[in-house]
């Protein structure tokens, strides 16, 4: 088992099979539990066959959910008309920076921005023609050399907070169809599964976003600040020799 974790990245460990297998027991519970479902291949407990089978089917589980995550983000990249959900909600802000002085220290500022342009133009003539999704992964390949794991933690997280905001957007949509087809209406657990699932979907998604934006800031400021310092190295090696 250890040299299998080994083989696995973080973002295989915590966005798919993690998530997989939260996703796989709470379904679990929902369906034997809330709606009174007989799952007859657990009835005789848990062996190490039942234990392999639950790794094999979470990862795989968490694989579906990694790609309809990606469905629904590339989804909500073309109704924003923006190719970054992360630079349309900084976007945003800048917006409301500009007309009531709101700042955030979580959101790379508009002079920070241009600056990172300019110094891209420097770099290659052809970004003035990039987009900010162009930019972000030009970027994030320079960090990925100075700092692998930082990347991946925030992949990390940011995947699993959208799987779980669309597991739970199912459960919601699922639950509240099944509930409204049943008469009469009971007030019972099946009242209140809708309701959590849709608050838990909200959670999750605006954890989503807030690591997105996190992670692009991170990204931009740390391409940016580097090569600061670098030209200031440079310079202070000239004026000494």
């Amino acid at each position: 088992m250890d040299k299998v974790l080994d083989k696995l990245g973080l973002y295989d460990i915590v966005a798919v099979l993690l998530s997989g297998m939260v996703i796989t027991t709470l379904s679990y519970l929902l369906l034997t539990v809330v709606y009174a479902i007989n799952i007859e291949a657990l009835n005789n407990g848990f062996d190490s066959g039942v234990v392999f089978i639950f790794l094999i089917l979470s990862y795989f589980i968490g694989l579906v959910f990694q790609e309809l995550g990606s469905l629904f983000q590339f989804t909500v990249h073309k109704l924003i008309h923006n190719n970054s959900l992360a630079m349309y909600k900084t976007r945003k802000h800048w917006k409301k920076e500009k007309d009531n002085g709101q700042k955030s220290y979580q959101y790379i500022t508009k002079a920070e921005f241009e600056l990172l342009k300019e110094k891209l133009q420097n770099v290659d003539m052809d970004s003035k023609e990039w987009n900010d999704n162009t930019i972000f992964y030009y970027c994030k390949k320079y960090k990925e050399a100075d700092d692998m794991n930082f990347i991946e933690k925030l992949q990390s997280l940011s995947g699993m907070s959208r799987s779980f905001a669309i597991y739970f957007f199912i459960v919601f949509v699922s639950s509240f169809v099944y509930y409204v087809s049943q008469q009469p209406y009971q007030i019972n657990l099946k009242l209140f599964v809708p309701i959590i699932a849709f608050a838990l979907f909200l959670i999750f998604y605006f954890r989503f976003t807030r690591f997105v934006i996190v992670r692009y800031t991170k990204i931009f400021r740390s391409y940016l600040y580097s090569n600061i310092n670098e030209k200031s190295e440079n310079n202070q090696e000239r004026n000494s020799s």
